[in-house]
């Protein structure tokens, strides 16, 4: 484990490393674990199988196993989880009653999935490789909408407030909906870098927006004024395949201030928000050569940073005194 720093302390230098196998099951495709409600917790895809670790008592506890496809996307929210497939399958499931569905949404690929309330009622948006992305009403699988895009959707994430839509593609675009009872009216679409976004993020106010891009750079912008991006991060491995942007994701605790992006292989960052001028970036590659990163998640109290990788998957603590001691009257 290298530590690259341009700043200190950010995260804590201790961490802890469970022998959790994950599955990438698209190469470009790299969001397959997700915080639950519970701190301690991670879900998780490995084989056609979703799991849960406890990193509490380090053990798994298996939710779904033996499904008929190897998903390509997670997602989860209040008890719910979601997978979607290769050949458009979507399958959810409630944790809590044990209640699963399963439907096919029709077109190719599914590749990211947002679960959000919808002026109450639970649903799923999923993106899809046909150009759109679809809303169902996860209570009965309704079809609720559809939104047409011009190309490939890669992934697409609702502010905290459930009312601005945000989604990437295999363009060079970010583009803006207001989230209405039937319709999805185009706001803005924001140029990002040259090359396709992974995955799109909020801040917790839904100020900030992240996307992260093929080409080694996350993009930032400031929601009250769309008319440029006001950062770029770029990589540690550059544009090449290895410095590709995968994920990208804003802590849930407000007072950190704190994004985290991972690339393709062994590399992820964490960026200071406050005046984006400090960050820390971590190789998690050891004497093994390099690590293909399957997805990155914070603990749902934002206090811990979860890392997966094929083999293993990483636990990380922020250093919560130095983040919240100097902490700046700024949103995020």
């Amino acid at each position: 484990m290298v530590l690259l720093r341009e700043c200190e302390g950010i995260i804590c230098e201790e961490y802890r490393k469970y022998q959790v196998r994950t599955s990438i099951h698209h190469w470009q495709l790299r969001d397959m674990i997700s915080g639950t409600n519970n701190p301690n917790e991670v879900v998780y895809v490995y084989a056609n199988s979703i799991n849960v670790l406890n990193t509490k008592s380090e053990k798994i506890h298996t939710i779904s196993r033996n499904l008929v496809f190897n998903p390509t996307a997670i997602c989860y929210n209040d008890e719910i989880v979601g997978v979607g497939g290769q050949r458009s399958q979507l399958y959810i499931k409630n944790i809590a009653t044990g209640a699963d569905k399963k439907i096919t949404t029709g077109g190719s690929i599914n590749n990211g999935l947002e679960i959000f309330s919808h002026f109450g009622d639970k649903r799923i948006l999923v993106c899809n490789n046909d150009e759109t992305v679809k809303e169902y009403s996860i209570d009965n699988m309704r079809r609720c909408s559809i939104i047409e895009h011009d190309s490939p959707v890669n992934n697409c994430s609702v502010n905290a407030s459930g009312r601005i839509l945000a989604t990437v593609g295999d363009s060079n675009e970010v583009s803006i909906y207001t989230v209405g009872r039937e319709k999805y009216p185009l706001i803005k679409k924001m140029k990002a870098m040259n090359d396709a976004s992974f995955k799109v993020s909020w801040s917790p106010s839904g100020v900030y927006l992240a996307a992260s891009t093929q080409d080694g750079y996350v993009c930032v912008y400031d929601i009250r004024n769309m008319n440029e991006k006001i950062q770029a991060i770029r990589s540690v491995q550059g544009s090449l395949v290895k410095g590709a942007c995968r994920n990208v994701k804003f802590c849930p605790d407000s007072s950190m201030d704190l994004l985290v992006f991972t690339e393709h292989v062994s590399h992820f960052t964490v960026v200071d928000i406050r005046d984006f001028s400090k960050r820390q970036s971590i190789a998690v590659t050891g004497t093994t050569g390099d690590k293909h990163i399957s997805g990155l998640s914070f603990g749902e109290d934002g206090r811990k940073l979860y890392i997966g990788t094929e083999m293993v998957i990483y636990e990380f603590g922020l250093n919560l005194f130095n983040r919240r001691l100097f902490q700046s009257g700024s949103l995020n």
